[in-house]
């Protein structure tokens, strides 16, 4: 089954099925695969260079941007692009606040089937190579994104209308940030020019042209698919080309997740591969059923002298399991009781142990319905609570646990709770820094 392609950009969410746009609620119940293109809204996308350790960006991008005012609370920070200077590093990302990544998250990791979640800007990103640019225009938002060999650009706009005295404005503007900015920078050679909702009438290759003249490069456009409404109204897009160069490696969802996104992509592949080994077994058999049929006689002999045997052998009353088999057998499914606790003792105390200096523990229960782990706990009191809860499940994670939130107990009402099912998603391994 290919995945329903699915965008979440300014805020609106959009199905498209074959030459139609069809409009869908907030985080819709979607069945079966789905990759979606995101812009995160209300991310704040940006370029840092900063002095330190890169393996420390992100808590490093963190301190930064509630500094500066550009945060006032917790965040999640989505890495797009990291590069090292000497004791430096210069990362490309997106900050987006973390009620808004968790929910996105969590709907992605809902559902019976995958849903994969692609950030807009990771997927333009990787689709250019050292020396290239990328301008992406959207409803009223348009960005301009530049890859050099050591470094890269990002520079963005908002045009305060949908009319034509709006956008070229807001072109207008960008470019003049874009040459200050490749001024002092690297310059690209080439400059790709994606358009994703052109209304029908609109000059998109002279919008182009106008910036890449004021820029000083030449635009490409990308190749656009004639798309049309529920409305009725038709208009260009270049959605389906950024569809059809997705990687899994452009993806924020877990990697098992990705594994049944990368496996799906194969099947083509795997049923061609499929029918040539049939073939090749369908011959092979043929031409050992001549060699096999001389045989048949001589092993239908020996069938008849084992069905006899068999028959004489059931005929004869079954021995009676003595009381040291019976202890024995005891013996055995005490051990095996004994080895799963022991297993769910070692999960309560990685949990145990993840949670050190974060958060508080309260009670760990099994879910009789799902058979999952739930933990129950609060968050500690002080300043910067809901980010040491943050911490205490990106911890989880990266022990190769899965937590959701579910609902708390009922009448349940003590600040700061939370409670969290535990699946297992990948083997344990050690936490970086934890």
């Amino acid at each position: 089954m290919h995945a329903a392609h699915v965008t979440h950009l300014a805020g609106r969410w959009w199905a498209i099925e074959g030459g139609t746009l069809r409009s869908m609620p907030e985080y819709p119940d979607i069945e079966g695969p789905v990759a979606l293109l995101s812009d995160l809204d209300g991310a704040h996308n940006a370029v840092l260079a900063l002095q330190g350790n890169a393996s420390a960006a992100v808590p490093l991008i963190e301190q930064r941007l509630r500094r500066d005012g550009v945060t006032d609370g917790e965040s999640h920070v989505e890495m797009v692009r990291l590069s090292v200077l000497g004791n430096s590093f210069q990362a490309l990302f997106s900050a987006v606040p973390m009620a808004d990544w968790q929910r996105l998250v969590g709907w992605s990791e809902q559902g019976g089937d995958h849903r994969l979640l692609f950030p807009l800007l990771k997927v333009v990103e990787s689709r250019l190579a050292p020396g290239e640019a990328a301008v992406v225009r959207y409803e009223r938002r348009v960005f301009f994104l530049s890859v050099g060999n050591k470094a890269c650009a990002y520079v963005d706009a908002l045009a305060f209308d949908d009319d034509a005295d709006s956008v070229a404005g807001s072109l207008g503007a960008l470019a003049d940030r874009v040459r200050a900015t490749l001024a002092a920078g690297e310059r690209p050679q080439v400059l790709h020019w994606y358009a994703l909702d052109t209304p029908e009438g609109v000059d998109e290759q002279s919008l182009a042209s106008s910036f890449g003249e004021a820029v000083g490069l030449e635009p490409r456009m990308a190749a656009m698919t004639t798309l049309r409404g529920s409305d009725g109204e038709s208009f260009r897009s270049a959605l389906p080309e950024l569809f059809k160069g997705l990687r899994p490696s452009c993806s924020a969802s877990p990697k098992l997740s990705l594994a049944a996104y990368a496996g799906e992509r194969m099947l083509p592949w795997l049923a061609a591969a499929a029918a040539v080994a049939a073939l090749v077994i369908g011959y092979l058999a043929f031409d050992l059923d001549t060699a096999n049929a001389a045989r048949d006689e001589a092993a239908a002999e020996h069938r008849a002298e084992v069905e006899q045997i068999d028959a004489t052998l059931r005929a004869e009353p079954a021995p009676s399991i003595g009381s040291e088999l019976t202890n024995t057998r005891a013996f055995v499914e005490r051990l095996a009781r004994a080895e799963r606790n022991g297993d769910l003792v070692d999960e309560l105390g990685r949990v145990r142990q993840l949670s050190s200096e974060l958060v508080r523990i309260l009670r760990v229960r099994l879910d009789p319905a799902t058979g999952k782990m739930v933990i129950e706990g609060v968050m500690l009191p002080g300043e910067g609570a809901e980010m040491r809860l943050s911490r205490f499940v990106d911890r989880l994670r990266g022990a190769g646990l899965s937590p959701v939130t579910v609902p708390p107990p009922q009448g349940n009402q003590i600040a700061g709770f939370f409670s969290y099912a535990i699946s297992r998603t990948a083997q344990v391994r050690p936490e970086a820094g934890a």
